[in-house]
């Protein structure tokens, strides 16, 4: 199965997560990026707005075309009990293009399975499997037993739809 992970990091926390997915897939990776605006103040003022609003963020154009992948891992960081802006953004730009999907997140505390509902009603596929991971359990590298499960969740279902 050929894999794409594709993730949006603010803190690094999400993209830890993001490369040992990556790793246990043997996966291809790309990083989610906010088109460039003037500056870290433009910058910091679009994410908080984003945040505010629930508004799906500016991105640029995907590096790697999801098309050519069975499986495109897509994660970010949890932004007021919803998704981030910029994986809103490469969902409305990408996900036609998915054949199957699976979700990570990052977060504070909670908001990820109201932000994986909201990302499967936006690109209207439910997803693969799933995984949050609260920041204390990446900053104290706590997160593989999940990671773990995560994988062999998308490895039954890549096996299951061999047959």
């Amino acid at each position: 199965m050929r894999s794409l992970v594709v993730a949006y990091s603010l803190s690094g926390n999400t993209k830890k997560v993001a490369n040992v997915i990556a790793a246990g897939l043997n996966a291809d990776s790309e990083e989610i990026r906010y088109r460039i605006q003037r500056g870290a103040f433009m910058n910091g003022l679009r994410i908080f707005w984003d945040i505010a609003t629930g508004r799906a963020g500016d991105v640029e154009a995907a590096a790697k075309d999801p098309a050519s992948y069975d499986l495109i891992v897509l994660g970010g960081p949890i932004w007021s009990w919803k998704p981030c802006g910029p994986v809103l953004g490469w969902l409305d730009a990408n996900a036609s293009r998915c054949r199957q999907l699976a979700f990570f997140c990052t977060m504070g505390g909670n908001g990820a399975e109201r932000s994986f509902d909201m990302m499967a009603k936006r690109c209207g596929k439910t997803p693969v499997a799933t995984l949050a991971a609260t920041e204390r359990e990446v900053r104290e590298d706590a997160f593989g037993a999940k990671v773990d499960q995560f994988l062999l969740t998308l490895r039954s279902a890549s096996d299951a739809q061999r047959f």
